[in-house]
């Protein structure tokens, strides 16, 4: 069946959850002939194939329709679209309310925050869950929509509990809640309340617990008891919140400002903020980073710290007397350089953002030092590792063997080698402006341009990524890389390859590498849950901005290399002299093409193609990046020695290349999209014919060449070796031609003709080859007469002229013999030259008649001194 629409595959998050429900695939929407109002859906279960017809929500509501859930779970949604716009459909899992349903917290928060949906059913009536578009899940954004009237039903806390209830049809209600590490859905029955009770929590586990004075928490590890606002709190004031243990008070906190406070001989951190109208606390069980430095690292729970990041539950550190909250925005996989540090103080609100790969990154903290994490690989998964150094005993950093380091305008940084010295915000520098970061160095001042990478010495490179405006302290952040310039060929572009150079880029440092004017960083691509042995083939070559990244090809077993916009990015190792090399070539990789085997091959930016000895190139790429033209340069050989020919093509033209003609044919897009196809020009006396099988087997695999025939260009076009399905496509005007005047020979053999406008092909197949490997041979002979055009499109006669009406018609000759200025004598005569006319006409003259049933009329359309203009149509 044949797929005509996209279909939308909305929500199917909770399947796992559910065993029993099965499997669907081979989903398509397949309705050509039904109207708007209804879409069929084709689909695969283990009962075989399926067919479905949903009629839309609005056709539903119209005639008291309900939502049709199959036997395997699924709900099939259609929206109506306008008249031009295709057909979209949602899958969705459909639960029935019989009693309390239960969900993961983070899998459900993290499904329902990313825009999935989950339908319910209570009392024969469809009910669509969402979440509204936030940062952060909450219950209260979670909404309930009525199939098919679209009626929406808001959340509303329940007074005194942590549920939330949804008012629906039939008195009924449906109740949603966050208990602990599960997201709680039930149906009430009429008059029925949801129980109030404190939640259990363990603070180890989860990180961050938030309550309020509705919701109070129980914490049971560790075992601190029963912590809520407490009841004579003044729901009044905004900016004091009064904090009760076992409903007897402790403390009280000042919004916006992360507190330490000890309770039962626990260190916690507490933050107290207003959030939607709700006098709301965050609580926070508290690592202290004052002893654990690189030596001795704090280990992080793999799967704790992982599943609660991705949630956004953050977790508390202190070091050197501040506090942070390290967090991460909502995603399905956890990435370390999107890991945050922030401060809330008095002054305000700080962030510190990170610097580094996946597998290590650094952040600032206030007092000029740095908090280091760092992955772990094994089977299983091993801790996190982190720790913490302030500004003093931050090391002296060689860049050559470390790579890699950051900096920020709240502390220094001294590096050795190069010989940088102390790196460090000047005086000068504008904390509230993002433009320039002002740096002072051992060997001078450094200003360095946001988000524009900067070489130090030739041999550091500089990257000024990230500024943090918020309420509290302004922070500039950067890294310096140890740098190979691959532009600058005089440079030897070596590394020392040892286990200290293997410890450093396995642990996720990066080195800088500028190629083509570009920056991009190296790194080692680490494999989870597995040993760490560096291997040449898992480096990783991506911009310096993140943003792209390459895989590389192996070019030999020491040897590897990326393509890259311009040219390829090459990595070499040598064990022998135990050395790591880095180079480039603005000559993309060969792709060898003998036209004499094809007919057509595809010119890109990230390739080269060799044509009858010669190498053409797509070249001056930045030039004519922003335009669908395209400079192609044409190379006497593999080394780059341009010939004095270069082609630039911004429409579809003949070209000729080392004698030979050739159609360039660009695809219209821009950029790295550019591509120009070279097509072989061939006519009809072209040897490839006589092979005919061969022939179609190119043009039904996308080889195509170009047809001339009276200088016209044509596309041959197939669907199988039969002459009666050829047929050739005008290429500008996009007319095809079919055979014509068809006479079979045998089964698989016909003659016919081809009237290409007014050019006449006759087509004869015969079979060649020995009786056990017979193979069809074509020829096609040009007519030396020419053909009246269908479209009614006038000939200008040339003395004599031979033509016929219809394919396979007789072939007439008309003749002139101009007699003087006023007066021309025309013939006309058929294939036996006998004579159908002969007279005398004037100008403007006119004759019509009818030839092998066609009307024609022959117009002396001017008589001049030198010559007569005499047209000829049908």
């Amino acid at each position: 069946m044949k797929l005509n629409k996209y279909l939308l595959i909305t929500t199917i998050f909770l399947v796992l959850a559910f065993s029993t429900l099965a499997e669907i695939t081979d989903l398509e929407i397949c309705d050509d002939d039904i109207d708007l109002e209804t879409v069929r859906i084709c689909y695969r279960n283990t009962a075989g194939e399926q067919v479905l017809f949903v009629d839309s929500l609005i056709k539903m509501n119209r005639e008291n329709q309900k939502p049709f859930t199959t036997e395997d779970g699924f709900t099939f949604l259609y929206e109506q679209p306008l008249e031009a716009e295709e057909k979209e459909v949602s899958v969705i899992l459909t639960l029935d309310l019989e009693g309390q349903e239960d969900f993961p917290f983070i899998n459900f928060a993290a499904n329902t925050l990313a825009g999935q949906k989950l339908i319910l059913t209570l009392d024969g009536q469809y009910y669509l869950l969402l979440h509204q578009a936030a940062v952060r899940f909450a219950p209260a954004n979670l909404l309930l929509v009525h199939l098919p009237t679209l009626e929406v039903y808001e959340a509303i806390p329940y007074p005194g509990t942590s549920w939330y209830t949804f008012s629906v049809l039939g008195g009924k209600q449906i109740a949603v809640g966050h208990f602990g590490t599960d997201f709680l859905i039930t149906p009430l029955s009429l008059g029925e309340t949801p129980a109030a009770y404190v939640i259990p929590h363990n603070l180890n586990k989860e990180y961050e617990v938030i309550f309020n004075l509705e919701s109070p928490v129980e914490i049971i590890e560790p075992d601190l008891g029963t912590l809520t606002v407490c009841q004579n709190d003044n729901p009044h004031d905004a900016e004091q919140i009064k904090i009760c243990q076992d409903n007897n008070y402790k403390f009280t906190l000042q919004k916006g400002v992360l507190t330490e406070h000890t309770l039962s001989t626990h260190n916690l951190a507490f933050l107290y903020e207003v959030i939607e109208n709700t006098k709301t606390v965050s609580l926070f069980s508290l690592v202290d980073l004052e002893s654990h430095d690189d030596l001795l690292p704090y280990h992080l729970d793999y799967d704790n710290f992982t599943n609660n990041m991705v949630v956004n539950n953050r977790i508390a550190y202190k070091f050197k007397d501040n506090l942070y909250l390290m967090g991460h925005p909502y995603t399905t996989f956890l990435s370390l350089p999107q890991l945050t540090l922030t401060t809330y103080t008095t002054e305000g609100l700080t962030n510190l953002t990170a610097s580094g790969s996946e597998t290590q990154i650094e952040i600032p903290t206030l007092d000029g030092g740095k908090l280091f994490l760092k992955r772990n690989y094994g089977t299983p998964p091993p801790p996190f590792d982190l720790s913490a150094l302030e500004e003093h005993e931050l090391a002296p950093i060689n860049l050559e063997e470390q790579l890699f380091t950051s900096f920020s305008s709240l502390g220094t940084i001294r590096i050795i080698e190069p010989s940088i010295g102390t790196v460090a915000v000047t005086e000068s520098d504008i904390r509230q402006s993002q433009s320039v970061f002002k740096l002072s160095t051992g060997s001078g001042p450094l200003d360095l341009i946001y988000q524009e990478p900067q070489v130090v010495q030739d041999k550091a490179l500089f990257y000024y990524h990230s500024a943090s405006v918020e309420t509290g302290v302004h922070v500039k952040s950067g890294s310096a890389y140890w740098y190979y310039d691959l532009d600058n060929k005089s440079r030897s572009n070596q590394h020392s390859f040892n286990d200290d150079f293997i410890d450093i880029i396995t642990a996720g440092n990066e080195l800088a590498l500028k190629f083509n004017d570009t920056y991009y960083l190296l790194g080692h691509d680490n494999i989870p849950e597995e040993p760490v042995f560096f291997n040449i083939n898992k480096l990783l070559l991506k911009t310096i901005d993140g943003l792209e990244t390459f895989a590389p090809e192996t070019t030999s077993p020491a040897e590897i290399s990326f393509i890259v916009p311009g040219g390829r990015v090459f990595v070499k190792l040598d064990e022998a002299t135990n050395k790591i090399t880095f180079s480039s070539s603005k000559k993309k990789e060969l792709e060898t093409v003998t036209f004499g085997e094809k007919y057509s091959v595809v010119l890109t930016t990230a390739g080269r193609v060799k044509i009858n000895d010669v190498y053409l190139e797509l070249c001056n790429l930045n030039l004519y990046q922003y335009v669908a033209a395209a400079d192609v340069c044409v190379y006497e050989s593999e080394f780059g020695v341009i010939q004095d020919q270069q082609i630039l093509v911004d429409k579809a033209m003949i070209k000729i290349v080392n004698g030979t003609n050739y159609l360039f044919e660009p695809n219209g897009l821009t950029g790295d999209g550019k591509q120009i196809t070279v097509r072989k020009l061939i006519d009809f006396n072209h040897p490839d014919f006589s092979n005919w099988d061969n022939f179609i087997a190119k043009l039904v695999s996308g080889d195509v060449p170009i047809i001339k025939a009276n200088e016209q260009l044509y596309l041959p076009v197939a669907a199988d070796n039969l002459l009666t399905n050829f047929g050739l496509q005008a290429y500008f005007t996009g007319t095809i031609y079919s055979l014509q005047n068809i006479e079979q020979i045998g089964p698989i053999t016909y003659n016919g003709t081809f009237a290409l406008n007014d050019t006449v092909v006759f087509a004869n197949q015969t079979l060649e080859g020995e009786r056990d490997s017979r193979y069809l041979s074509t020829t096609f002979k040009v007519k030396d007469y020419s053909y009246l055009p269908d479209s009614g499109q006038e000939l200008k006669v040339v003395s004599p002229l031979k033509f016929i009406t219809v394919p396979g018609g007789e072939v007439y000759t008309l003749s002139n013999t101009r007699i003087n200025g006023n007066i021309t004598k025309s013939t006309l005569t058929d294939y036996k030259n006998k004579i159908i006319f002969d007279r005398y006409f004037a100008g403007k003259d006119t004759r019509s008649l009818y030839l092998d049933n066609i009307l024609t009329t022959i117009t002396i359309a001017g008589i001049g001194d030198t010559e007569t203009n005499i047209t000829i149509k049908k």
